[in-house]
């Protein structure tokens, strides 16, 4: 009789649910998910990020009236066009004025980015005014800067430590030779790093950006020599005109060229680490982004 009511419990107890869906495999490390919405991107940095001496000609105003011929652009305005059709919000919180007091501005530019709530940064020369720097009473001929350099640099670290995204930076570039522009040098002897302190801060860059899957840092120093040895230049197998000039008179700060180049280097590594990017066209040239950023004029300007 057991045997029985057990056998009938069995024939009308409900079925067993169904095992419950198994969850998304998380991302790739160092990939950002695509968001709904198109991601938020800001720039961080000094004075080639903020564009410094950088104009592009506008076209001719649709109005009578005194207008500009030219007009100022920073690299975040550049990495929005280069980044077109794609759909992205680019803000600059970059400035001029970092190398007076990089642990000031930086702290307020990485503040800013969190409060926005960006989904990727880009800082190609954040780190730039926390490896130069004077040094004063320190013997640069024997790398006897490269202990404060360092721990300067541990500084500028520290605040992109402070970001949850995407990063972008590039390491530190030799800028020695703008020591001897005219006619009046804007960088000094004495903000430059010695030959070992430098080897150092790079060295240090590239392992602190690999133990983190979301950091990418592009090859500005690299970059940077190959303009100064006159080398051919090639932004992402892009080849870029061999008649472009890419450095300033002051040879520190891009021309619009160069600024240009430094955006699509930016760009691709931007699409590198966030899924909703990808990469600039490879036509992409000097010529196609100044003619998507010739815009007309189309408020009279004061005299």
């Amino acid at each position: 009789m057991m045997q029985v009511l057990l056998t009938l419990l069995i024939l009308v107890a409900p079925p067993a649910p169904p095992a419950p869906p198994a969850p998304p495999a998380p991302p790739a490390p160092g990939v950002h998910q695509t968001p709904t919405a198109p991601p938020h991107i800001a720039v961080v940095g000094a004075s080639a990020s903020a564009g410094w001496g950088v104009v592009v000609p506008q076209s001719k105003a649709t109005h009578d009236g005194p207008s500009m011929h030219h007009r100022h652009i920073d690299l975040a305005e550049v990495i929005d066009v280069v980044l077109q059709p794609q759909a992205a919000q680019v803000d600059s919180h970059a400035t001029s004025m970092f190398f007076r007091a990089p642990n000031t501005h930086g702290p307020s530019q990485i503040n800013a980015a969190i409060a926005d709530k960006v989904d990727l940064v880009i800082g190609i020369d954040f780190l730039f005014w926390y490896a130069y720097g004077f040094q004063l009473g320190v013997d640069h001929s024997n790398g006897g800067d490269t202990p404060e350099r360092l721990a300067s640099l541990e500084r500028g670290l520290a605040q992109l430590d402070r970001l949850t995204v995407p990063v972008v930076i590039g390491d530190i570039p030799d800028m020695r030779s703008a020591t001897d522009a005219g006619p009046i040098p804007l960088l000094s002897k004495g903000q430059v790093p010695s030959p070992k302190a430098l080897t150092a801060i790079n060295i240090r860059i590239h392992e602190w950006a690999e133990a983190r899957p979301s950091v990418s840092v592009v090859p500005l120093a690299d970059f940077v020599s190959d303009i100064q040895r006159g080398s051919a230049i090639e932004i992402g197998q892009r080849p870029w005109p061999p008649d472009a000039r890419l450095l300033q008179a002051d040879r520190l700060h891009p021309t619009t060229d160069g600024l240009f180049a430094v955006a699509v280097l930016a760009a691709d590594a931007a699409a590198a680490s966030h899924q909703s990017l990808s990469r600039p066209d490879e036509t992409t040239s000097p010529a196609t982004i100044r003619a998507a950023m010739q815009t007309p004029a189309t408020e009279p300007v004061t005299p």
